[in-house]
């Protein structure tokens, strides 16, 4: 099947375990015919998992590890632990599966390539690839390097705290995501977000989000927003369906975000919680993910991309044992193995999204 065959069987299969909200559908669509790579990147995993072995045949080859799956340079985040330290790490595992250790590398670079497509970093390839394995390496060797933003990784605090993550800002957005009419909320969904929620909150208002992400639109959200000892709180509830790796074929049925996330060497969120249907975790200037626009100021991107390389194996050591292995491989591999398998990936999207452009309506 072509992309425009494969998104709408995916969109089927998807709506078996969440009914999916149709004008969030359509804004996917759109952002997939439109002018930005990142964004039809971003919306295409699906695709991406079904044509992972027309990429190159030796991705499959490689060592099976806890990843992430949908990796991309937006999947990062930061949140508060139960220290009240600032962290830094993989911010969504909606598509977390046993895969190729290779796939979350070649997912991460070719988005890499797809933001610079975008215009929103300058990078040169070679040193993107080269800058994200050295970190991969140096994570797998150290057993992992959680991400605190305290006393050291200056470069990525200063990116955490840049003024365009500032709370005003951060507040008007959220509320332009609240949908303008009430939506009937699930009755499960209601008493999470109200017991997430601090008891003597205030005020609590509890509508379906909309229109946030790329990925994920569709799905349910629903924020819960609230006055708390003189500001604001808010919690978020995201419906939790299976990988992508499932509607292929894979098992288990179930979602795996809550074991790898888990299992991931990383300082926790102490609000990110999994329910048996719902991820509910909080929402605040400093509790979410970066947006590539904010990335575009950045001046060292080697810092930041190796960053990503480095949080990627903390995922992978998710499996302790997985680290000697992954290392072989890695030094069997061609000295520029990430590139080429870039480019192959880059240029079947960007045949794939020619179809779509030209025939989805």
């Amino acid at each position: 099947m072509d992309i425009v065959e494969a998104t709408h069987d995916y969109e089927r299969w998807l709506a078996a375990f969440n009914p999916l909200h149709a004008d969030d559908l359509d804004e996917k669509h759109h952002l997939m015919r439109g002018e930005n790579p990142f964004a039809y990147f971003r919306a295409t995993y699906c695709r991406w998992a079904q044509r992972r072995s027309a990429f190159g045949d030796e991705w499959l080859n490689a060592p099976v590890v806890p990843s992430v799956g949908d990796l991309h340079p937006e999947n990062f985040g930061t949140w508060r632990d139960a220290e009240g330290r600032l962290c830094w790490g993989v911010n969504d595992f909606d598509e977390a599966a046993e895969l190729p250790y290779a796939n979350d590398l070649v997912r991460l670079a070719t988005g890499v390539r797809a933001a610079r497509e975008a215009g929103a970093i300058e990078v040169r390839m070679g040193f993107a690839c080269a800058a994200i394995l050295a970190g991969y390496r140096a994570g797998l060797k150290a057993g992992g390097i959680p991400f605190v933003l305290e006393e050291l990784h200056a470069e990525l605090r200063a990116l955490a705290m840049t003024r365009e993550r500032e709370p005003k800002k951060f507040w008007d957005k959220l509320a332009a995501q609240m949908a303008s009419a009430a939506t009937a909320i699930p009755a499960d969904v209601r008493l999470l977000l109200n017991e997430s929620l601090p008891a003597d909150a205030e005020r609590a208002e509890l509508r379906f989000r909309e229109k946030v992400g790329v990925g994920s639109l569709g799905k349910a959200r629903y924020l819960a927003v609230a006055t708390w000892a003189g500001g604001t709180v808010a919690r978020e509830a995201k419906r939790l369906t299976p990988s992508v790796d499932v509607w292929l074929g894979g098992e288990p049925a179930e979602s795996q975000a809550c074991r790898i996330a888990a299992a991931a060497v990383r300082c926790p969120d102490p609000f990110l919680m999994f329910h048996e249907r719902w991820i509910v975790r909080r929402l605040a200037p400093r509790s979410s993910r970066i947006e590539l626009e904010f990335l575009k100021p950045t001046t060292d991107l080697a810092v930041l991309l190796t960053a990503m390389g480095t949080e990627t194996a903390n995922v992978h050591l998710g499996r302790r044992d997985c680290a000697a292995d992954v290392l072989d491989d890695l030094d069997a591999r061609p000295v520029e193995w990430l590139k080429h398998a870039v480019r192959a990936a880059s240029r079947d999207i960007d045949e794939d999204r020619k179809v779509w452009r030209s025939r989805a309506g």
